[in-house]
């Protein structure tokens, strides 16, 4: 695991602290249930779906290849996806923000799903808003569920396209809700 600075307030918070109480309860559990319970997707669903979904990217032109990140990983089931299904992936950074689920969680998940990947991908402790990496240097982005958790979704999307390399995709599969929902 690779370790970036976070703020330590932020760490403290109650959304962290309940994440990490959570990852702890979960850690005890399968390796199936910490994925099911954890992503709400069974592995059988997390296999179908993403390939699905890579499917269209693929219709699209778009390549996976070389170093990716995920944003907001949690238990790295998309990353863990990609290098199963993306033979020129050659690194996954999993950014994910609460150390328990990193820690207890990640690799256990990232291993069940990914099989003889799963040393593709790496863990970072981190935010996805102040990543210590050089400009241009991801191949490609992608994200399942966490851009809808960004305080400030510009300041997340500036940071993510100044690591990102020129003309490098990024794939968000996430949530939207109405112009009229603060």
């Amino acid at each position: 695991m690779i370790k970036w600075t976070v703020d330590n307030d932020f760490l403290h918070s109650p959304a962290i602290t309940n994440r990490n109480l959570f990852a702890e309860v979960l850690a005890i559990q399968s390796d199936e249930a910490i994925v099911t319970h954890y992503a709400g997707l069974t592995s059988e669903q997390i296999d179908k779906d993403f390939s699905q979904i890579f499917n269209i990217v693929r219709d699209l032109g778009i390549k996976l290849e070389g170093t990716g990140l995920e944003l907001g990983a949690g238990v790295g089931i998309l990353s863990a996806a990609v290098v199963k299904q993306w033979p020129n992936v050659n690194q996954c950074y999993a950014v994910e923000i609460v150390p328990k689920v990193i820690e207890l969680l990640q690799q256990r998940a990232v291993s069940y799903i990914a099989r003889e990947n799963a040393d593709k991908v790496v863990g970072v402790l981190g935010s996805f808003d102040d990543m210590p990496i050089q400009d241009n240097f991801f191949d490609f982005c992608i994200e399942y569920a966490s851009l809808h958790h960004s305080n400030n979704l510009l300041k997340t999307l500036r940071e993510t396209a100044r690591v990102l390399k020129p003309g490098a995709p990024m794939i968000a599969i996430d949530r939207a809700h109405n112009d009229g929902v603060s």
